[in-house]
């Protein structure tokens, strides 16, 4: 959802400018662009909210034919997606917003953060700590991970088999 009011998002995390990463090159040369052309709506942002789904239903039709390289993208509350995995029979639910505590660095500490061993080290020990706090799951932009037990347990005793 944040990306509907910031479409240069990804540039904050960029460490190296010089990288060949194809992806980097392109964030860097279409920043301005970007922001030219950027223009806040909010009946998208509330659609989302609404739907749960961002790109709607020409992009599921789109991916369904292998024409959309990315995964259809589904928006879930923590709750939600709690209630959903649990009637799957997950158990063991954890849950973290990857991303939420370094998308409040600005990106020039961010990259001195990251250019320095130690720090790097602290810095992503406490990311660890505050993206899995339930409070911020979902926050990290549009990042909520889950992570649970499933078992199958299989028996198979002479010629009969049972799940």
């Amino acid at each position: 959802m944040p990306y509907l009011a910031n479409p240069i998002q990804k540039n904050q995390f960029i460490l190296d400018e010089h990288s060949d990463d194809p992806f980097v090159q392109w964030c860097i040369s279409n920043r301005q662009n970007a922001i030219d052309t950027f223009y806040f709506k909010k009946s998208k942002i509330e659609k989302l909210m609404a739907d749960g789904l961002m790109g709607g239903e020409n992009e599921i039709a789109e991916y369904e034919k292998g024409g959309a390289p990315w995964c259809i993208t589904y928006t879930f509350m923590p709750n939600e997606l709690e209630g959903l995995l649990r009637s799957f029979g997950v158990k063991n639910i954890e849950m973290a917003g990857p991303g939420a505590y370094a998308r409040t660095i600005p990106h020039e500490l961010l990259v001195k953060i990251m250019n320095n061993p130690k720090q790097r080290s602290d810095f992503l020990d406490i990311c660890y700590k505050y993206d899995s706090n339930p409070y911020v799951c979902g926050m990290g932009k549009d990042n909520l991970l889950a992570k649970g037990d499933l078992f199958t347990i299989i028996s198979i005793t002479g010629c009969s088999r049972t799940e």
